[in-house]
């Protein structure tokens, strides 16, 4: 994957086969490779909207601000015979990734669809498998 830039819709699928749509089932977001080895990835929630400063609490505040985003950056690494990218987290929204390996089965659908797949994770729906079809963004 040379210098790439790819937008997401993204599903959550459970290991019963449910699919649930995160963000209201209206994310947006980017994630970037470069030749060099690095990435990141932000997805947000299109049409998030603050409550009342006047009004709301600290922690209503910090849910409105961070419930709807998330973002991530470091190294990654290609296993191309088993078809999975691996992103090697130097920093993160959330201080548990930092310093995780988030391994992701990839696949493409034609030159300009990447599918990234999350290992089965346990903590989200009884195993549920996070899918992301991010589509090339044009002149990248």
């Amino acid at each position: 994957m040379s210098q790439s830039r790819w937008q997401v819709p993204w599903e959550s699928r459970s290991s019963d086969g449910e699919v649930t749509l995160p963000y209201d089932g209206n994310p947006a977001g980017q994630i970037t490779y470069t030749a060099d080895g690095r990435m990141s990835a932000q997805l947000m929630q299109v049409g998030r909207e603050l409550p009342d400063a006047a009004e709301a609490t600290g922690a209503e505040m910090r849910e409105a601000i961070l419930g709807g985003f998330f973002s991530y950056y470091g190294d990654y690494s290609l296993d191309m015979e088993a078809g999975v990218v691996t992103h090697h987290v130097e920093g993160a929204l959330l201080p548990s990734w930092v310093g995780s390996d988030r391994p992701r089965s990839f696949t493409f659908d034609g030159p300009d669809r990447l599918i990234l797949s999350t290992e089965p994770d346990p903590a989200r729906g009884g195993g549920a498998i996070g899918t992301l079809v991010w589509e090339r963004v044009s002149g990248c």
